[in-house]
């Protein structure tokens, strides 16, 4: 699957979220209760899908931001099935509406052969190009069987699309102290002028930031090369 039909299809999720925030919001002002600044992330990580809501707060001062758990949902993938595997909300009386509304409300089937392109030309153009680059890690070694598609986790926050292919394989084991992987490929794709990204970026497609690192003990070191070239090539291609 490539990352277009993936990120097409997630965002059928992140639209059930904008839904639950408007109904949370909505029922803050009911309640009586303060209203809340909502961030909001999907994310799909093999075969298990998270529906999120943090509360965003700010200092007394205004000068810092911090944020915290308010809801979360997790669903998995089991062939074609959606099924609701747990939520978790501060509010206990609201998680358990919340459980009734994401099982009326989120789709039944995983389906990406169905979904219609939703992004602006720009952004389906650097989802193409971090396919490209993600490629020359799938199945390159031990550890690079990756799902979905070639990135071990995709998400779409409130800023852009982040995708990463991370191998960590043996690098906790006494075993493998001259045979590890530790590969951290991160792709960030801001969705509007205003996205922001906190990683320190090593390289920049357009608005593309691309984030790599590669500690893999030395035999292992190939697929990291493969994908660094690959970056470089798709920078030097790159026109606006």
């Amino acid at each position: 699957m490539s990352a277009v039909e993936l990120v097409n299809t997630l965002y059928n999720y992140r639209s059930l979220l904008v839904k639950i925030q408007d109904d949370e919001l909505k029922n803050a002002v009911t309640s009586g209760n303060q209203s809340r600044n909502f961030l909001k992330s999907v994310s799909l990580s093999y075969s298990f899908l998270k529906l999120k809501l943090d509360v965003l707060s700010h200092s007394v001062d205004h000068t810092r931001e911090s944020s915290t758990l308010y809801m979360q949902c997790t669903l998995r993938i089991d062939k074609e099935s959606i099924l609701l595997e747990e939520i978790y909300c501060v509010d206990k009386e609201r998680g358990s509406y919340l459980r009734d509304f994401i099982q009326q409300q989120s789709p039944k089937t995983w389906n990406t052969s169905i979904s219609e392109n939703i992004f602006e030309a720009e952004t389906l153009r650097y989802l193409e190009i971090a396919d490209e680059i993600a490629k020359e890690g799938y199945l390159c070694s031990t550890g690079d069987n990756y799902n979905p598609g070639f990135f071990s986790k995709i998400v779409i926050n409130d800023d852009g699309i982040v995708l990463e292919q991370i191998n960590r394989m043996n690098a906790k084991s006494i075993d493998h102290k001259q045979d590890y992987h530790m590969r951290d490929l991160e792709i960030f794709i801001p969705l509007s002028t205003q996205g922001e990204h906190l990683s320190l970026e090593n390289y920049k497609i357009g608005q593309m930031l691309i984030t790599f690192d590669d500690r893999s003990s030395k035999n292992n070191k190939a697929c990291g090369d493969r994908i660094l070239e690959k970056i470089i090539e798709k920078q030097a291609q790159f026109t606006h």
